[in-house]
């Protein structure tokens, strides 16, 4: 048989000329036809012209590259305040992106050891091997809520509840030694530090009632897979501030209800 022909007869669904020869021009998305259509004569012409559009700039950079730039950026003390109040807007946006692609990633990590849909191919796992695969990610939620930008707190709060509830087995695939004191030891002072920073962030406007009650329904949770009580007291620091907070509340809650009373 001889060669095969480069050019497409018809019968075939394959790309045609040099999309065939070189697929790296349809991912970069030229469609071959509309080119011939574009002038090209000021092509030469633009060659005195150095590129100054940063877009035009960051298309040539690979991402490690940007990341060096943005470092000596901030190396630089004259240049660092501008540097990082022009990286507020890009960290507002990021963040949600950064904490959610970290929950996927736990979340893909603890699918392997829960209960799979076909029982046969199930295996017990240690009580203690969620949160050790979870603890790692303590450190990215120490992350978030360093950065400088506003909304961190709560950001860092709220992906520390998700580890705390991914570190948590099912019954059914579950067993052996308790094991979790470090890590529960860590949360619950991370928690506190950042439950500080989002009463002062956010005030009145959290609602740190609906974090203790779900705080409640995990310890109920845990107590129910181990079919006993904890051995130690979970989250003590936690609970204690935040049960602070709802009492120091109530009195007021009373007073108002009073108030309406007295009134009708």
């Amino acid at each position: 048989m001889g060669k095969r022909s480069r050019i497409d007869d018809g019968s075939s669904s394959e790309p045609e000329g040099l999309e065939a020869i070189f697929p790296g021009l349809k991912r970069r998305g030229i469609a071959m036809e509309a080119s011939k259509s574009i002038d090209f004569t000021g092509l030469p012409k633009s060659l005195d012209t150095e590129i100054s559009d940063p877009d035009e700039l960051l298309n040539i950079l690979t991402p490690d590259v940007q990341t060096k730039l943005l470092k000596k950026l901030l190396a630089d003390e004259a240049l660092k305040p501008a540097t990082l109040s022009a990286l507020q807007s890009f960290l507002a946006e990021a963040v949600p992106k950064h904490t959610a692609s970290i929950v996927q990633e736990v979340q893909r990590a603890t699918a392997r050891m829960r209960w799979p849909k076909d029982p046969r191919t199930a295996r017990m796992v240690e009580f203690d091997a969620y949160p050790t695969v979870v603890e790692p990610y303590l450190e990215d939620v120490a992350t978030v809520a360093r950065l400088p930008v506003k909304g961190s707190a709560k950001a860092a709060f709220e992906l520390l509840l998700e580890l705390v509830g991914e570190s948590i087995p099912g019954r059914e695939n579950s067993c052996c030694d308790w094991g979790r004191e470090r890590f529960d030891e860590t949360a619950d002072a991370l928690m506190v530090v950042l439950a500080k920073r989002r009463k002062e962030e956010e005030g009145e406007e959290w609602q740190y009632g609906e974090v203790l009650r779900e705080l409640e329904e995990t310890m109920r949770q845990m107590e129910d897979e181990l079919a006993m009580e904890l051995e130690y007291p979970w989250m003590p620091e936690t609970f204690a501030l935040l049960e602070s907070w709802t009492s120091a509340d109530k009195p007021e809650d009373a007073k108002i209800g009073a108030t309406t009373t007295s009134s009708e």
